[in-house]
């Protein structure tokens, strides 16, 4: 009779089995709750950087008289006299494709964009490593992916082609797809 398990047997099994369960269920929600801290954090560096808010900006506006954009790495402006569509989908343009030097309009602007893809492309490399999950970022990312897709109506279509033929060109597709996969999420921040 000695091998055969008794109920303090099977009980002292159960409640061993249950707090291993149990530990392992508080290891899962820390780790779910610092994923979102820093998803948090990347989002906020992200929409607190000059030249990602100036990007943003640019594609909003369509036509502005008189604008500075920053020149990053300083705390210097770069003005802009007269700003439109055109100049910007002039600044976005490939190397390969302009016909021409960029004047120092267009290079200021490139800079911005390029620190403003860069941003994002971090997001996408945390994102792929699974520091941050897509559901933590998307909700705040969604709209800077339809500007970028021209998908708002004061987006110029040829700023959004540029745009993305740009990034497609320097960047590789990856910071692409995973703004579309922010664009087309449909859950709420801090899902599961």
């Amino acid at each position: 009779m000695a091998d055969t398990p008794t109920w303090v047997d099977v009980l002292g099994f159960v409640v061993a089995a249950g707090g291993f369960g149990f530990g392992v269920y508080q290891y899962r929600e820390g780790r779910l709750e610092t994923r979102r801290k820093f998803a948090a954090e990347s989002v906020r560096a992200f929409k607190e950087n000059i030249c990602v808010q100036a990007a943003g900006r640019m594609l909003d506006w369509g036509h502005r008289k008189g604008i500075s954009v920053p020149v990053p790495g300083t705390d210097k402006q770069h003005p802009i006299e007269l700003f439109d569509h055109v100049v910007l989908a002039a600044a976005l343009l490939t190397h390969e494709q302009k016909q021409d030097e960029f004047s120092g309009d267009e290079a200021a602007i490139r800079d911005v964009f390029d620190v403003f893809i860069d941003e994002l492309e971090m997001m996408a490399h945390q994102e792929a490593v699974k520091a941050i999950a897509l559901e933590d970022v998307a909700p705040y990312l969604r709209y800077v992916a339809q500007l970028v897709r021209g998908e708002r109506g004061q987006v110029d279509k040829k700023v959004s082609a540029n745009l993305t033929n740009y990034m497609n060109h320097y960047w590789g597709g990856h910071v692409l797809e995973f703004l579309d996969r922010c664009r087309s999420y449909r859950g709420s921040a801090g899902g599961g």
